[in-house]
C-alpha cells in the first residue's frame, strides 16, 4: 500500500540533496490515513531524512488537508493555471497591430529583441542560469522557511539545465544584444520565465509575454496556459492586465523530516 501513497520524485531528490517524494493525485483522491502513516514511517526509517509534498487540487481534494497537516505537511502556496485565448483577446490584438506603445518610455523599441536560443552558444547557455540563479524570489521553496535560500536559488539553475536538455524552445529578450530575460515554453504551454535582477521591475515584462505569445500564434497556437503562483503577485498583476483568465487551483503542501 505505501506505494500508492508516496511517489519518488527523482528531480526534487537531486535539488534538494534528501530523498523527496509526492504524495499520489489518486491516494489524494481517497485518502487512508493509515496509509499515509506506515508509508512516511517506512521512508524515514530507510533513508533518515526526508522531503515530501502534496499537490492538492480545489476544491474537489479538500477533505486530504486535515489529514496531512496532521502528519506535518505544511502549506506553502497556492497555484493558478492562467489561461488566454490569443484570437479572442484585444490586449493580444493591440500588440500585434503595433507593438511600440507596450514599451516604457526610457526604452527605445529599436533595442529590444525576442530571439530564438541558439544552444551551441555557451554564453547565452550559462546567462540563462544566471538568470535562474538570481530571478525567483517568490515561489515555493523560497518562502519555504525551511528550505535553504541556496537549495531554492540552485533548484532553478538545475531546472533550465533540465530544459536545455529537452525539446523546450526558449526565447531570449535582448536589450542592445544583452540578453535580459528569457521565456522556457513548449507546444502551447509557457513552462518557465525569468528577468535578470538588473531589469526585474524594469516593466518589460509585458512586452516580452505579448512578443511570445505573438511567436506562438505565428507557430499555429490558438490558446496559451502556463502555471502562476499567487505568492509571485508581480506576474500575477502581469496576467490580469494581458487579460488572462484563472482556473484549475491548488494548494502545495510540504513536508520535511528535519528542518
Amino acid at each position: 500500500m505505501t506505494d500508492d501513497c508516496l511517489t519518488l520524485l527523482e528531480y526534487e531528490t537531486r535539488n534538494l540533496e534528501i530523498p523527496s517524494y509526492a504524495i499520489s493525485h489518486d491516494f489524494l483522491d481517497t485518502p487512508d490515513e493509515a496509509c499515509l502513516t506506515q508509508a512516511l514511517a517506512g521512508k524515514l526509517a530507510t533513508h533518515g531524512k526526508l522531503f515530501a509534498q502534496a499537490r492538492v487540487f480545489m476544491p474537489g481534494q479538500t477533505a486530504a488537508i486535515s489529514m496531512i497537516e496532521r502528519h506535518r505537511f505544511s502549506f506553502v502556496e497556492t497555484t493558478l493555471a492562467p489561461t488566454i485565448v490569443l484570437g479572442k483577446n484585444k490586449i493580444f490584438h493591440a500588440f500585434r497591430d503595433d507593438p511600440r506603445p507596450f514599451v516604457p518610455r526610457r526604452f527605445d523599441p529599436a533595442d529590444l529583441k525576442l530571439t530564438f536560443l541558439d544552444r551551441t552558444d555557451a554564453d547565452a547557455c550559462e546567462m540563462l542560469k544566471q538568470i535562474a540563479a538570481e530571478s525567483f524570489v517568490k515561489d515555493r521553496f523560497h518562502t519555504d522557511p525551511n528550505c535553504p535560500p541556496g537549495l531554492a536559488d540552485r533548484r532553478f539553475v538545475f531546472w533550465v539545465e533540465d530544459l536545455l536538455q529537452s525539446d523546450a524552445v526558449f526565447q531570449l529578450q535582448r536589450y542592445r544584444d544583452e540578453v535580459i530575460g528569457f521565456m522556457a515554453r513548449k507546444d502551447e504551454h509557457l513552462i518557465l520565465a525569468g528577468f535578470s535582477r538588473k531589469y526585474a521591475g524594469s516593466g518589460l515584462g509585458d512586452f516580452l509575454w505579448l512578443s511570445v505569445l505573438a511567436s506562438m500564434h505565428d507557430d499555429g497556437m490558438t490558446q496559451v496556459d502556463t502555471q502562476i503562483s499567487t505568492n509571485n503577485l508581480p506576474v500575477l498583476n502581469l496576467y490580469v492586465r494581458l487579460g488572462f483568465k484563472f482556473k484549475d487551483q491548488t494548494a502545495l503542501f510540504h513536508f520535511w523530516s528535519t528542518p
